[in-house]
């Protein structure tokens, strides 16, 4: 790899910094800890760029690296699947805890489940802008549709879990939005 390929590449894995940080940030809802996975995501990018040739789709490539620096923090941060809980491991009483724990688990059990539900397209879009953190006009690109039709189906979408869930019981029916 020559010397201005590289530098090119450089550059271009850096435009795309604030995006990779802030879909970081949505995924792990934490700003600070978003900021810390998107230095390490481009200290493996630039890493990876001195062992192999530029990839085609940098932005592409720069979410896969992000995915899997995800997955591999909580994996460091988890014990037998179960997050670890530091204020539980100092000691107190855990019944508040387990019973958030319990509630969280049937909220997200729930929501998969709705989401299992949808068609494959907006199953990809709420994958895709909830979980993946990518926003509205990298869907329609991946998609073929535009930035309105992403956006109605979103919001279709949305209707259909929250209906799903409301047949389930499992979200009272005068829920505020």
């Amino acid at each position: 790899m020559c010397g201005d390929s590289a530098d090119d590449a450089r550059r271009e894995i850096l435009i795309h910094y604030s995006e990779i940080r802030a879909a970081l940030c949505r995924t792990v809802r934490s700003c600070h800890l978003g900021a810390d996975l998107a230095q390490e995501t481009y200290c493996r990018a630039l890493r990876a760029l001195s062992r192999r040739s530029r990839p085609r789709d940098v932005r592409a490539w720069l979410d896969a690296i992000a995915r899997n620096v995800v997955r591999d923090h909580f994996r460091r941060t988890t014990l037998n699947g179960e997050p670890i809980n530091l204020d539980e491991l100092a000691g107190g009483d855990g019944a508040d805890l387990v019973a958030e724990r319990e509630a969280s688990d049937l909220n997200s059990r729930a929501i998969r489940r709705a989401v299992d539900e949808l068609p494959p397209l907006a199953r990809a879009l709420v994958i895709g802008f909830y979980f993946d953190g990518k926003c509205y006009e990298q869907l329609g690109a991946e998609l073929g549709l535009r930035r309105s039709n992403v956006k109605i189906r979103l919001f279709r979408a949305r209707e259909r879990i929250r209906m799903h869930l409301v047949a389930a019981k499992e979200v009272p029916r005068d829920r505020p939005h």
